[in-house]
């Protein structure tokens, strides 16, 4: 084995200096986020999985799909029952329980009622179950949560 002479020995030190020195300039650099750490890569697998996932698609609840209604629908469906539960301005008051049964009869799934539900709070200012508990009897309260239970 050949002897550390002095200049070998300034030379590992240059060495290992110059290691160090890029260690801390990757570290600075990794702070900074100019280069990525397997933590960084790790990181954006997860964002990456979670912004793929089905998880928050409102069309799919419990891992199933649903068919969604869509806004201009499910606004349509919401006045078409406010005007069924509330009557229409000028032709009549009263509650118009076999076009509230049509209606939820339409629907294929539970998911479109909460679409509907949405948009009649938006329009109308008051929350649809709210409207139904206090617009129908106890009798069309069951058969409309017969039509209702038959949905998935």
């Amino acid at each position: 084995m050949a002897a550390l002479t002095k200049d070998k020995v300034i030379i590992y030190i240059y060495i290992a200096g110059a290691l160090v020195g890029v260690f801390f300039i990757y570290k600075v650099m990794a702070k900074l986020g100019l280069v990525k750490t397997s933590e960084d890569k790790k990181e954006d697998k997860n964002v990456t999985a979670l912004q793929t996932c089905d998880y928050f698609d409102p069309t799919i609840i419990n891992g199933r799909s649903f068919t969604i209604l869509g806004e201009t629908k499910a606004k349509s469906y919401a006045g078409e029952i406010y005007k069924a539960l509330h009557g229409s301005l000028f032709f009549g008051l009263g509650t118009d329980e076999e076009a509230i049964y049509s209606i939820f009869g339409r629907f294929n799934n539970k998911y479109q009622i909460a679409e509907v539900a949405g948009w009649y709070q938006i329009e109308f200012n008051v929350s649809l179950l709210t409207d139904l508990l206090n617009e129908l009897s106890d009798s069309e309260k069951s058969k409309l949560y017969s039509i209702i239970d038959k949905l998935s």
